[in-house]
């Protein structure tokens, strides 16, 4: 349903700051102060934020910003008692406001006649938030997010607004293809009175990344940055029963997804395990108390909110790997096990019909004897916490197809037609059952 804009608007200030002394002009960087460094803290509902330059840790890459920049700079020699152990602690002996100014209006900040305002409906509203971040829910579902135009000025609202909104992940694999790219509409724009939300319909997509949302009117074509990150169903029974009541024969499925997507937490973090010391069940960071506790602008720094991968490109809970996970495979948790589930058919099939191929050596040889043998059962092998074998709680097919998921260069069970002082079948020990090992424990 359609809703007005509230009445209130904003001041609205663009912050491009430059190092005249830096030689490349694509490359944003902190600003030299008068005998030392400057960056920038900004206002919002009367709240200081720290905010960054471009090119520090600090800075949120947002296209726009809805508040008043105050800027701070440190000597190059630091003043006696000057003991703050990084550029955003504004607030000690090291920094003070530039000239003590609040700029609102010079050569660096430039007034705006129009900016976009998103809000998120889930979470909260992501304009005010200096980092811009918007959130899929653990459900999963998708960022709910409303945007809308608000001006400056003696500017006018126009009569009606082209709205679009692109997402943008870039992914780390281009020998198996570049950045994933969704935007909504698919094609051209939704038009809205210029007084109303936007409210972007995302079907069933669930999506993460750099979302930059544009409004078209007259000569005008503001624009607005979103950071989307994800987070985590928990407690962990929620995905166990999930998985388990879609896995199939793949009791280990749910034991796959806890060993890949397995990630160190210190004890007392709300998805803190004991049994595994650490989170698991991650298809995204989650929260930790070091440096790493809050998002980041770069989707694949591995922090808050990212999506759990590696450096083989696996995504998500079950890491997919190959076939390359598709975008809804990578941000919903749920589409990321249906996915896994296919995989394991293919995987299971092909260790049922290597361990019949190894069944059919050792019939061959069983029944050439003279007299003829019976077949021989496939022995107990424990692996971790579970024993595999004929006649044992898992059949060898289900060792094989979890060694399978990961692939190895030799199959952890085989019949041996070359032992001494008879055939026999084999269970492998080495490295090549290290990964079932890891599952099973």
């Amino acid at each position: 349903m359609p809703r007005n804009v509230p009445a209130a608007w904003i001041h609205h200030i663009e912050l491009t700051l430059w190092d005249p002394a830096y030689p490349y002009p694509w490359h944003k960087r902190i600003i030299s102060g008068p005998s030392g460094q400057a960056w920038i803290s900004t206002m919002w509902d009367g709240k200081l934020y720290e905010n960054g330059v471009s090119g520090t840790p600090y800075y949120t890459q947002a296209s726009d910003f809805f508040m008043k920049a105050i800027v701070y700079w440190r000597p190059a020699y630091p003043v006696p008692g000057c003991t703050e152990g990084g550029q955003h602690t504004h607030t000690t002996a090291c920094w003070k406001p530039w000239e003590n100014g609040t700029y609102e209006s010079t050569d660096e900040f430039q007034e705006s006649r129009y900016a976009i305002v998103v809000e998120q409906y889930l979470y909260g509203p992501v304009s005010s938030d200096p980092k811009n971040f918007a959130w899929i829910g653990p459900t999963p579902l998708m960022a709910l997010l409303d945007s809308y135009l608000v001006k400056n000025g003696d500017a006018v609202l126009p009569e009606t607004a082209d709205w679009n909104l692109t997402i943008t992940f870039p992914r780390p694999d281009p020998t198996r293809g570049d950045n994933d790219i969704t935007r909504y509409p698919q094609s051209g724009s939704v038009t809205v009175p210029g007084s109303q939300f936007w409210e972007v319909d995302f079907g069933t997509d669930i999506r993460g990344g750099e979302a930059v949302f544009t409004c078209a009117f007259g000569s005008e074509s503001p624009t607005h940055k979103v950071h989307i990150r994800g987070r985590n169903p928990i407690p962990d029974s929620i995905p166990e029963t999930y998985i388990d009541n879609n896995c199939g024969v793949h009791w280990y499925a749910k034991r796959i997804a806890r060993y890949e997507s397995h990630v160190w937490v210190p004890e007392g973090n709300p998805e803190y395990n004991s049994a595994s010391g650490g989170a698991d069940y991650n298809q995204f960071y989650p929260w930790n108390f070091d440096s790493h506790q809050l998002p980041n602008q770069n989707p694949l720094t591995r922090q808050y909110g990212g999506v759990v991968h590696d450096d083989s490109y696996g995504w998500g809970f079950f890491q997919l790997t190959n076939p390359r996970a598709n975008p809804q495979q990578v941000w919903d948790w749920k589409a990321n096990t249906a996915q896994a589930m296919v995989i394991l058919g293919t995987k299971r099939q092909n260790a049922v019909d290597w361990v019949a191929s190894q069944r059919a050596q050792m019939h061959t040889y069983r029944s050439g004897q003279s007299p003829p043998q019976p077949d021989l059962p496939v022995p107990a092998q424990p692996y971790g916490n579970e024993t595999f074998g004929d006649n044992q709680s898992h059949p060898p097919d289900d060792a094989c197809t979890i060694q399978a998921y990961k692939s190895a260069t030799l199959w952890v069970l085989y019949w041996d037609n070359n032992a001494l002082p008879v055939p026999i079948w084999k269970w492998r020990t080495d490295g090549n059952a290290a990964y079932v090992v890891s599952v099973c424990s």
